[in-house]
């Protein structure tokens, strides 16, 4: 279990406060597993299940993509390297069977890369089946409901694809127009119903936003850290008056934070660069493995273990204990280890962007862009260090974005020729 489920089971439970820092979807879909394992005779039963149910999710939608790469024409050697990650290393073999809010989002992520490369390979035959309908609709759902920073990767993309189609509705018809401008729209206004409703319903209160402002804190703190004697009474003022802040004393800490830019620049940019290197730089392993079942607060698992009647087993500790020297080996091996790391995967997506730009395959950018943006969500968020699940939407798309990319440069190179 990770430190964020216990809070999302205790909040599901009632014995902390239901608020909106997590994904409510997500919270009460775990409390509803929970829930269910009471019923049957242990809670434990219900997290079991849960995990059934998420592995076979993960398993049809990593197969759908391999259809897919395969209907684009991957080489072997990429298939081969994407099968070896996603059965055997840790961002996939370990996660799967933990209960963790970034996994079902992370899937769904990959859900809406493959239909989107579906409805790019040929709109007319996309829109004119259900199934494609039906799991685009699922995976725009699931991107906004499964976490928070979901709509910010994917509203920009929709607006895109909006635009693209309105550009083209006099070369399609009628019809085929509305079925598509329904399919970016619908699903966003139900996942906006569902959210207000269970809002409502549970009276969830507002998150903190600190997570939100990491990017300016993270640089903040560093200033306060770096040069203790230079901050003013002033500036030391609006920095704390946002740890329990009003909008006035946000703006102020905002000019706070503007002001203090020009005066340390260089410690800004370290700041920065500190809080997300790992995004790049291939040769510092983030390797973050979750097998234990105790890992936080006691007060707050307290009451869930004795109440609710979580509790850990301990019939497969030897086991464990392989499967953590297993996942640890994925990390350290040389060259497949590297399947292990989020770096290489962020430097294939800007290169792949960058050749797509030279070479004016401008398609390849519509799926490329949720991604990008997943890596601008991540600099703004807090530290990736020990966090590598918040690039999973980078980790599980990029082999069928490469495969996409071959097609389309393939595709350009056997026109040419014909021209």
């Amino acid at each position: 279990l990770c430190n964020d489920t216990w809070i999302q089971l205790s909040q599901f439970w009632g014995f902390s406060e239901f608020t909106s820092h997590h994904p409510p979807v997500q919270t009460l879909i775990f409390g509803f597993f929970t829930w269910l394992g009471t019923l049957v005779g242990h809670a434990n039963i219900g997290l079991y299940l849960f995990i059934l149910v998420q592995t076979t999710l993960y398993a049809l939608t990593i197969a759908y993509s391999f259809v897919l790469m395969r209907k684009l024409a991957a080489p072997k050697w990429l298939l081969l390297l994407t099968f070896i990650a996603a059965g055997f290393t840790p961002y996939y073999a370990n996660r799967v069977s933990m209960l963790l809010k970034d996994n079902l989002y992370s899937i769904s992520v990959l859900l809406f890369i493959i239909e989107l490369i579906y409805a790019l390979l040929n709109a007319e035959d996309f829109l004119s089946k259900k199934k494609h309908l039906a799991l685009t609709a699922i995976s725009i759902l699931g991107v906004i409901l499964f976490r928070n920073n979901g709509k910010h990767i994917l509203y920009p993309t929709l607006l895109i694809l909006g635009i693209v189609l309105i550009c083209k509705r006099r070369s399609i018809a009628k019809k085929t127009f509305a079925k598509g401008l329904l399919l970016l729209i619908v699903p966003v206004v139900l996942a906006s119903i569902i959210t207000a409703t269970i809002t409502s319903v549970y009276h969830i209160q507002k998150g903190s936003l600190g997570e939100a402002l990491s990017f300016p804190f993270q640089q903040t703190a560093r200033c306060v850290y770096m040069h203790p004697g230079d901050i003013t009474t002033e500036e030391m003022a609006a920095i704390s008056a946002v740890l329990d802040y009003t909008t006035a004393e946000l703006l102020q800490y905002f000019k706070t934070w503007g002001t203090m830019f020009f005066k340390y620049p260089q410690t800004y940019i370290e700041a920065s660069v500190a809080q997300s290197y790992y995004l790049i730089y291939p040769f510092e392993n983030n390797d973050a493995i979750y097998m234990r079942f105790n890992d936080f607060s006691e007060e707050l698992m307290a009451p869930l273990k004795e109440q609710v009647g979580l509790a850990e087993v301990t019939t497969f500790k030897t086991q464990k204990e392989i499967l953590i020297r297993w996942f640890s080996l994925m990390h350290n091996l040389p060259i497949i280890g590297m399947l292990s790391h989020t770096a290489p995967y962020t430097i294939i997506l800007f290169f792949l962007i960058l050749l797509a730009l030279c070479k004016k395959l401008y398609r390849f950018l519509l799926p490329a862009t949720p991604i990008f943006l997943s890596v601008v969500v991540i600099i703004l968020a807090p530290v990736i260090w020990g966090h590598p699940r918040y690039a999973f939407p980078i980790v599980y798309t990029v082999p069928l974005l490469i495969a996409y990319y071959m097609y389309l440069h393939h595709s350009n190179n056997t026109e040419t020729s014909e021209k």
